[in-house]
């Protein structure tokens, strides 16, 4: 019988990519979407069963219980580096009751697999848990639920907790992005110090590890419960410093940053996580050159 998966997130950088993936994988894909967000979609609305998300738990568990998922990949979100106020109820309703209803629909139907992503964030400072902002803070606390249905029901789960992720389309205004930007304007960047660590991952490895954890569910060698994390490792990670050597080099151009004109934010990540397990079968394909070579290409096709 054909596999079933139900995605979230599908509009969002990382997602987008995920399905496009999975549907040359020949799977029925179902997607779970805000109303708001369905012309994101493009031509991935007509290749996949679309459901629009009212908020009800019992929608949830009614849809679960008509497609009857293989399992779901939950890549849905709201990330703010810091919150205000005003956040607190769209961060709790994006990162721990929409997941929540997911795995109470998982529960109903007997749907046998989850998996979940998560965000180094959850480990500041290498601890085995301390939130860096309260968004990681939500990111854990569905993570606790998640290990609730999978202790409780039949369910396997796996948690991929991503690092700096990166790739041509990004929307989002990511360091290596603006970075690609300044190599070809040649306009000042004014940055922190630049000591603070990266660890800088492809979207199209990031892809491959979703894939690679499917298959890993799949097989009869799977544990009830892991977590992993999606590194370049701890040898390949360099400084912001270091990064934009590397764009001189790869662009051929001196690149007109300006360091320590801005502060560290705060509880700046300087050390990210190392304390972690690599996913079994996994390992990075794109390099950091290559990775910096495509998005410099990207940024001159835009400007």
């Amino acid at each position: 019988m054909k596999e079933t998966w139900l995605v979230t997130g599908a509009t969002g950088f990382i997602g987008n990519h995920l399905v496009k993936s999975l549907l040359n994988s020949n799977i029925n894909i179902h997607l779970l979407i805000l109303p708001v967000t369905e012309p994101l979609l493009g031509d991935l609305a007509s290749k996949c069963g679309l459901h629009i998300y009212d908020g009800k738990t019992e929608s949830v568990v009614e849809l679960f219980n008509k497609i009857k998922p293989t399992g779901v990949f939950h890549l849905a979100s709201l990330f703010l580096s810091s919150h205000e106020s005003k956040d607190i109820t769209n961060l709790i309703s994006s990162n721990v009751l929409l997941g929540t209803q997911l795995c109470e629909g998982a529960k109903s139907s007997n749907t046998p697999f989850f998996i979940n992503t998560g965000t180094n964030w959850q480990n500041y400072n290498d601890a085995e848990y301390n939130p860096v902002c309260l968004y990681a803070a939500t990111k854990e606390a569905f993570e606790d639920i998640l290990t609730f249905y999978t202790e409780t029901t039949n369910m396997k789960s796996i948690t991929l907790k991503l690092f700096d992720t990166y790739g041509p389309g990004d929307t989002r205004r990511k360091l290596i992005n603006i970075l690609a930007e300044t190599a070809i304007t040649q306009k000042p960047l004014s940055l922190s110090p630049g000591q603070q660590l990266l660890d800088l991952v492809h979207v199209k490895d990031i892809v491959n590890a979703f894939i690679i954890t499917r298959t890993l569910l799949l097989s009869n060698n799977s544990k009830k419960r892991r977590t992993y994390g999606v590194s370049m490792g701890l040898s390949n990670r360099l400084s912001l410093r270091d990064l934009v050597s590397r764009f001189e080099i790869v662009s051929g151009r001196k690149m007109p940053v300006e360091f320590g004109k801005r502060e560290y934010r705060d509880r700046e990540v300087m050390q990210p996580w190392t304390n972690f397990k690599t996913l079994p079968g996994w390992t990075s394909k794109i390099s950091l050159d290559e990775g910096i070579h495509e998005m410099i290409q990207y940024a001159r096709l835009l400007i």
